[in-house]
């Protein structure tokens, strides 16, 4: 899973290790990023001149689907609207590929329908699911996992878990060890995700992100990284 986090000055991502270690000024635009981030007006002018101004779509979709989150938590001094969060992912996912942007998009077709202000539609959330995961979302993935599995689909669940956890999803990794305690998933296949997953985790591992993923009290979840 990612370990990346986007910076609101530039739209640019970095590793939470080396954010950790460039607390004082953005890497790529030199921005002061105490001053800018204690500047909720400021950080909301620059995310919509980036959506209305730059010629670069994947710019626009970052500053969409960071809008869209702002919106639909209540940051950055925002009156929480999640309605208006919903149609900003809509703008996002026209835009092109963005893999956020359906993922939340599934989740407003589901449990999230009634706040923004959608009707509950399980082949719109099964859309956007598939158009997240094939973008390469985990989370995802690890969702249509579960999608599946409560339709009794279990061969499909299954395939969706192996590589999810192969991904690095703890939880998924779990999914598949009862498996192949219940006999429905074989040794082979247990074996082989369980040496991916492990790859998968030794690939994001380093002193620099575990030290930033304690000071910021971070842990890795399906989605990439999320408050404890």
């Amino acid at each position: 899973f990612s370990l990346r986090l986007k910076v609101a000055c530039c739209g640019k991502s970095m590793c939470i290790g080396c954010m950790v270690q460039n607390m004082d000024e953005c890497p790529f635009c030199e921005e002061d990023l105490q001053q800018f981030n204690s500047d909720t007006e400021g950080i909301l002018k620059r995310l919509l001149h980036r959506i209305h101004h730059s010629s670069d779509d994947q710019d626009k979709i970052q500053a969409l689907n960071m809008l869209a989150s702002s919106y639909d938590t209540g940051e950055s001094d925002l009156t929480q609207d999640s309605k208006m969060a919903h149609q900003l992912w809509m703008e996002a996912v026209e835009l092109g590929g963005s893999k956020d942007a359906h993922y939340n998009l599934s989740q407003s077709y589901s449990e999230y329908h009634e706040e923004r202000g959608v009707e509950k539609d399980d082949k719109k959330e099964l859309y956007h699911l598939e158009e997240a995961a094939m973008l390469g979302d985990a989370a995802a993935r690890c969702e249509l996992g579960k999608y599946e599995a409560a339709r009794g689909n279990w061969d499909r669940a299954k395939k969706h878990w192996m590589l999810s956890a192969a991904a690095g999803c703890e939880g998924c990794m779990e999914r598949i060890k009862r498996g192949k305690k219940k006999g429905a998933v074989s040794n082979d296949e247990y074996k082989k995700t369980l040496r991916a997953h492990r790859k998968s985790l030794n690939l994001t591992r380093s002193a620099q992100r575990d030290a930033a993923r304690e000071r910021l009290n971070l842990k890795v979840g399906p989605g990439g990284v999320g408050k404890m």
